[in-house]
């Protein structure tokens, strides 16, 4: 009867265990590198906001490195709207340069639709190019 209770003992305290080291490493994994890695989808603002816009729409950029362009429409230290659809928050301070109305292109997560906001979100963002149209050449910074 005592065997039987150790041997009992053991194996829930070897469960117990276990459980505890996979929930640790499975909480504690390293994160994604999103501008390591390449990019699966290239679309403009507006061709994402109306991707998850349709009714019943299901997509499969959500949780996707994207690259995409649009007009600033809303500037925070380190976020842009672009065209009033996507909401994209950065790693890094944006440039002091940057201003409503440029045209970026950027390389993020999206993480998905904000049906509240009525936005798409892209975080762990990175501007790749931002240029502004003047009226004799464009100009690219």
């Amino acid at each position: 009867m005592k065997k039987t209770k150790t041997h009992l003992f053991l194996a829930i305290s070897g469960l117990l265990v276990s459980l505890i080291g996979y929930g640790y490493f499975y909480l504690n994994q390293t994160h994604r590198n999103i501008q390591a890695e390449e990019v699966k989808y290239t679309v403009t603002s507006s061709e994402m906001a109306e991707s998850f816009r349709k009714p019943g729409a299901k997509t499969n950029i959500a949780d996707q490195v994207i690259q995409t362009k649009g007009r600033i429409t809303a500037l925070g230290e380190k976020s842009v709207t672009l065209d009033k659809r996507v909401n994209v928050l950065f790693l890094k301070k944006l440039p002091a340069d940057l201003k409503k109305g440029r045209e970026v292109t950027i390389k993020g997560r999206c993480v998905g639709y904000d049906d509240l906001l009525d936005v798409v979100k892209v975080d762990q963002a990175l501007l790749i190019e931002h240029f502004e149209l003047n009226i004799n050449r464009l100009e690219y910074e």
